[in-house]
């Protein structure tokens, strides 16, 4: 690998070409950065990446800190973009609270950076069976914790901003052997099986509530990241009326689906105008993000609210169909009337065709339905009469099942 980039210039250029790469480039790239003793100023390089590695979730080395933080990944941005009463944590503090934790445990820290050396992020299992003792204990130490002597020099924030995220991040912390195994079957694509109960996530809150009240607003933000339960946080919500905690509930839920709903339209679109991103990963994304969306405006009373909703849906909705079109005239439309000029694979192409269907099948929940017919029916007229000499009249027929439905490909068949 070449000599890291020194110059804020050189990281600048180097950053603009990270954003047009593909993900395959953008993994490598990661990956050597991983393997790197002192990263120093390649974590600059790639802080504009980080919604789209939350998305591509490529292995990282395990180290200390990350595994301390790792099940509260989806709130942790930019210290740019963190302010004083948010539910969210600014990346700074993620160095200096896990060098607290580390030396208040002393061997048994020591024992936990011994256990995870050589592993990535990726070994759920382990993350599971190493971290939650290691949550467990950093709760109880970031609770009370005092801020160290050079807490400013290292996170750029007050001393009395110290207090607040150690306590939230303990409180978040203390729930997190529990959240963990549960997002983590989602995660597995088991979450419409699987998805967690009311009855699994009431003792969550009531613990937080109990003795880190103020920080129950947090991990209900964290909640509604990790788990797709917004129906019955909702619900709870609403029930909870003779619990201790009822009304914190309450307003704790009204402001966590604000912020996420304030996340989603800051930057919940980046992605899918990335031309490098997935479109498996898309579809899974904008899945979850319809769902979300349903649960939040069936059970949200305010008007400004189901406003805001209906115009995420909207602009999503915009996206996913812009999305859809550049990409069906990139690997259909354009290999089919024989335009780039290239050989044409009638294998790749069906994978292809068939991982926009996914994104499509996930896009219609958003709206717009009879837009992406219109253009399947297009293609599959333009496949049925392709006279490329790469495709059989089988070949044919099958991109046109893909794009039509088997109907209109059996008649190929019988014409043909």
């Amino acid at each position: 690998m070449s000599a890291p980039p020194q110059g804020a210039a050189e990281i600048k250029s180097l950053q603009r070409g990270l954003v047009t790469a593909g993900d395959a480039q953008v993994r490598r790239v990661v990956d050597m950065i991983e393997l790197l003793p002192d990263r120093g100023a390649m974590d600059a390089l790639i802080a504009p990446l980080r919604p789209r590695l939350a998305r591509l979730r490529p292995p990282r080395k395990l180290r200390f800190p990350r595994l301390l933080f790792y099940p509260l990944d989806p709130l942790i941005v930019p210290a740019a973009q963190w302010r004083r009463g948010a539910l969210l944590l600014p990346r700074t503090c993620i160095l200096p609270l896990a060098a607290q934790v580390l030396a208040a445990m002393g061997a048994d820290g020591a024992a936990i950076e011994a256990a995870i050396e050589g592993h990535t992020t990726d070994e759920t299992c382990l993350i599971q069976r190493v971290g939650a003792p290691l949550w467990t204990s950093a709760a109880a130490i970031l609770a009370d914790a005092r801020p160290a002597a050079d807490w400013t020099e290292q996170t750029g924030l007050a001393p009395a901003d110290h207090r607040d995220l150690a306590r939230g991040v303990a409180a978040l912390l203390a729930q997190a052997a529990a959240i963990e195994p549960l997002a983590q079957t989602c995660r597995d694509g088991r979450a419409l099986q699987s998805a967690p109960s009311a009855r699994q996530i009431e003792p969550i809150i009531g613990a937080t509530a109990t003795k880190f009240p103020e920080a129950l607003p947090l991990l209900l933000a964290l909640l509604l990241a990790r788990l797709p339960c917004a129906g019955d946080l909702l619900r709870l919500s609403r029930q909870a009326g003779s619990a201790s905690y009822g009304q914190a509930l309450r307003v704790g839920i009204d402001r966590a689906v604000g912020m996420t709903l304030e996340q989603l339209d800051g930057s919940g679109f980046a992605t899918l105008t990335d031309p490098g991103a997935d479109l498996a990963d898309l579809a899974g994304r904008i899945g979850e993000v319809a769902g979300l969306l349903g649960e939040l405006g069936e059970d949200s009373p305010r008007p400004d609210r189901l406003a805001k909703i209906d115009a995420i849906r909207r602009r999503l909705d915009t996206s996913c169909r812009s999305r859809f079109t550049l990409t069906l005239d990139e690997v259909v439309t354009r290999p089919l009337r024989g335009a780039d000029e290239k050989p044409l694979d009638p294998q790749v192409l069906e994978a292809e065709l068939r991982a926009l269907r996914r994104f499509d099948a996930a896009a219609r929940r958003l709206g717009g339905s009879e837009v992406y017919e219109a253009q399947l029916r297009a293609a599959a007229t333009l496949a049925g009469a392709s006279d490329r000499p790469e495709l059989t009249l089988v070949d044919r027929a099958r991109l046109v099942e893909l794009l039509a439905g088997p109907e209109a490909a059996l008649s190929l068949l019988d014409a043909g």
